[in-house]
């Protein structure tokens, strides 16, 4: 039996914490998420009604971590199971192949736990997880910095349709703080269009060296080159 801990045991709120902060950038590097709120519409589809946990024959057993890893607590690995599994008798038979103790249940009802792993070959732990079919999602423990974007515009303050005090704006700020543009997940370029009326000053500085221009067109020929 694996020891550690479980919901309604006591738990120390370091271990919490760290647990808390990781798990946002789990489900945003490994599932594609953005929001936690996303996974019980889009995670978790009953695939299965029978709970199955043994290995799958033929997987490595062995991975290691690559050098250029972003910065992990050493030991501590995050597990999600599949949405019809029984957690409890899932970590039995982890336990059976790794030794490792649960200090944290970051999201119970999304099947995620903090696990910190033992031995000198704890880096294989990664691999010979992915290997239960009852595992949904497996990676190491990231650290992660909560960010507060606030652009260097000296105009910013007056742009209240980003941030404002009665909440009539659109929140921009949060949003950077996950990403200020550049490329999609697919890594396709973020184009964004301007659907206003008025249109926009072409020439502003802001605006000026950053113009998005379909190069499978041939400007003022009046054909629809790209076909689209």
């Amino acid at each position: 039996m694996w020891p550690g801990w479980w919901p309604g045991k006591s738990n120390s709120e370091e271990q919490r914490g760290i647990a808390s902060k990781t798990v946002e950038s789990f489900f945003i590097s490994t599932l594609g998420l953005t929001k936690l709120n996303d996974m019980k519409t889009n995670l978790f589809p009953i695939v299965c009604l029978a709970l199955v946990t043994m290995p799958l024959a033929g997987v490595a057993q062995h991975s290691l971590i690559h050098s250029d890893e972003t910065p992990f607590v050493e030991r501590e690995i995050l597990v999600m199971f599949r949405d019809y599994v029984e957690p409890e008798q899932a970590l039995d038979e982890l336990a059976k192949a790794v030794d490792f103790e649960v200090i944290g249940v970051p999201s119970p009802s999304a099947k995620v736990f903090h696990l910190r792993t033992s031995g000198q070959d704890w880096q294989s732990a990664l691999a010979t997880f992915r290997t239960f079919r009852s595992v949904q999602a497996v990676q190491l423990n990231h650290i992660v910095t909560e960010r507060e974007t606030t652009p260097n515009d000296p105009g910013f303050g007056q742009q209240w349709h980003h941030v404002q005090s009665g909440d009539h704006d659109i929140d921009s700020d949060e949003a950077w703080d996950i990403t200020t543009g550049g490329t999609a997940a697919n890594g396709a370029r973020i184009v964004v269009a301007v659907l206003e009326g008025g249109g926009s000053d072409y020439n502003h500085t802001d605006l000026l060296d950053n113009h998005w221009t379909n190069e499978g067109e041939i400007p003022g020929n009046g054909i629809d080159d790209d076909g689209n």
